[in-house]
């Protein structure tokens, strides 16, 4: 009797383990899916400005409580050099903000948090990438079910300044 006990306790406790996640992380299910975003990557210290294309992939990982997503330009002559980024986007509860975070193709990585305000989510914390950390600034705007544009940002001098800006669109 008390092993069919034990049993019943493990499969409680494994059910719950796997029971759907805060209601909380269900806006970013937005992202879900699959993405082709152009736009422009503005002209910094070594590069300059360019046309970008781009396919974004997300998926629901980690049980539900995280999208895992990829952003990955496309080479052309202009952009000889494509950013890649991947990472997670999920929900902390103890800030009560929603929280990215991503490892990207020159070696850096940011973790940022930001609250979801109408049809606007932004991101906002260090990335530390080239031996120096930077704030920076992921605004994401839902102009549609099937469209969103987002504007990239680092602050340098008390002011922030625009790294990109991309549409994307989602892909059926």
């Amino acid at each position: 009797m008390k092993q069919a006990m034990v049993v019943v306790f493990l499969v409680l406790a494994a059910t719950a383990a796997f029971a759907a996640p805060d209601p909380a992380v269900a806006p970013l299910g937005y992202f879900v899916g699959k993405w082709q975003c152009t736009g422009t990557a503005f002209a910094m210290e070594d590069m300059p400005e360019h046309a970008t294309a781009a396919t974004v992939n997300g998926t629901w990982a980690l049980n539900g409580h995280w999208v895992a997503f990829s952003y990955m330009e496309t080479a052309t002559p202009k952009n000889a050099h494509p950013f890649a980024i991947s990472g997670y986007m999920g929900y902390d509860r103890q800030q009560k903000a929603f929280v990215l975070g991503g490892v990207d193709s020159i070696g850096g990585y940011s973790i940022e948090a930001g609250p979801w305000q109408g049809n606007t989510l932004t991101f906002t914390g260090p990335w530390h990438m080239n031996g120096t950390t930077v704030q920076s600034r992921d605004t994401f705007v839902k102009e549609s079910e099937s469209q969103m544009m987002h504007t990239g940002a680092i602050e340098q001098g008390g002011k922030w300044i625009k790294t990109s800006q991309e549409t994307c669109k989602r892909q059926k």
